[in-house]
């Protein structure tokens, strides 16, 4: 249910990200024609107006990024709370050493759980990734990455 409205966020975030630079591309154009007839004018529209699309636009990116790490990390929680189920199930593998609740050896010997240390690695060694689901967001994320920034003119600085 996360999964689906952060996929639904990050589609409308995609759709004001768009809006934002069409109204830049469009915003730039008019301010270029003013300039021609009154430079204190498109110098002030520059400052007031395009200055704040382009921050805003800027914000979306980065509030878009964020998203996608999120679900990228939504994914790599569920596929680890999966494989711990799978570890705990009547009938499981319960037989190996540092099994989810203390494993058993064959022979009948308890072993204690395997705990992670202070840096928690024994709890993220065995999580795997999905190549095609990493790829997919780590593609937008990189296209998104690749847009050209707006840049803040020499008169509004």
């Amino acid at each position: 249910m996360e999964k689906q409205n952060l996929w639904q966020t990050m589609g409308r975030l995609n759709q004001y990200v768009y809006i934002a630079e069409q109204l830049d591309t469009k915003l730039t154009a008019n301010i270029a024609e003013i300039e021609l007839s009154d430079p204190e004018r498109a110098k002030q529209l520059n400052q007031d107006v395009l200055f704040y699309v382009r921050q805003k636009h800027q914000d979306l990116l980065t509030q878009l990024a964020v998203s996608i790490q999120s679900y990228l990390a939504i994914d790599i929680i569920i596929k680890e709370q999966h494989r711990a189920h799978q570890g705990r199930r009547p009938g499981g593998d319960d037989n190996r050493v540092g099994a989810p609740y203390g494993g058993h050896r064959r022979s009948g010997a308890r072993q204690p759980a395997a705990r992670a240390g202070p840096d928690h690695s024994a709890q993220h060694d065995d999580i795997e990734h999905d190549p095609e689901d990493v790829g997919d967001a780590e593609g937008e994320l990189a296209r998104i990455q690749s847009r050209p920034r707006p840049r803040r003119s020499a008169s509004s600085s």
